[in-house]
């Protein structure tokens, strides 16, 4: 909503979508393969719902190598999943709504810019957390669980610099646009504006800086199913897929 894109942004966004859809068809293609013709029937809907409350919202699965690892899964997931879900909200107000409309206007001006604002940077804070802990499991501490459970250093530098340069590009903004409604409620980049307030970007700078973030983001969400990224949604799934059939009795 605050960035203006062209024509080579939406193409890169659309070659995005294509490999990423590719990417989620192949795996529902193997998974169909691995799966039993049975396992479908006979499902206990409320066993179900218990299951997914455990495996999906809880990740009680992850809590066997430890409590740090299952804080560290839940953050990445969560902050990760609002993110996400707000940059879909961004696209859906991008393309489904008049520039000019009332809707555009009240998040992009408006008190749905303030909620925007927080939202990405709490969000942005829980996703962050969860990847500092993930590279200090792997660089300084280094269990022996790393080398049985999901773990990609790729994706996981891919993420730490979607969320570090996303709040960069929010500095850079805030500092060329200082009379945004959002601009005290930008939390995390108010804080840390005397680290660059020498900087007097203009609006070619803030473009930049939004191609740059906006091209990690593509990078990173083209290649989350051809990465271990993906299991964070997919095993848990599977295992509430699976129990609720009463195949898998360890919850």
């Amino acid at each position: 909503m605050h960035y203006q894109a062209g024509l080579f942004f939406y193409l890169l966004a659309f070659l995005t979508i294509c490999v990423f859809l590719i990417g989620i068809a192949e795996l529902i293609h193997l998974w169909r393969i691995g799966k039993e013709p049975s396992l479908n029937k006979d499902i206990d809907i409320s066993n179900w719902f218990k299951i997914f409350l455990n495996t999906v919202i809880k990740q009680q699965q992850i809590k066997e190598y430890g409590v740090l690892p299952w804080v560290m899964h839940l953050m990445i997931f969560y902050g990760f999943s609002s993110l996400f879900i707000l940059t879909a909200f961004h696209s859906i107000l991008t393309w489904g709504f008049s520039p000019s409309g009332s809707v555009v206007h009240f998040f992009k001006d408006g008190f749905g810019a303030i909620l925007f604002a927080i939202w990405g940077d709490i969000g942005g804070l829980i996703l962050l957390g969860g990847i500092i802990i993930a590279l200090v499991r792997r660089y300084i501490l280094k269990p022996d669980e790393l080398h049985t459970i999901s773990d990609d250093a790729v994706v996981i530098w891919l993420l730490f610099a979607v969320t570090v340069t996303g709040y960069g590009c929010e500095m850079v903004r805030l500092l060329a646009r200082p009379e945004s409604i959002d601009a005290g409620y930008s939390f995390v980049a108010y804080l840390l504006f005397p680290l660059i307030k020498w900087v007097h970007p203009g609006e070619i700078m803030v473009t930049l800086a939004f191609y740059f973030h906006g091209i990690l983001s593509m990078a990173l969400i083209a290649y989350i199913p051809f990465s271990k990224l993906k299991h964070m949604f997919t095993a848990p799934l599977n295992v509430a897929f699976v129990s609720s059939g009463s195949r898998y009795t360890k919850i």
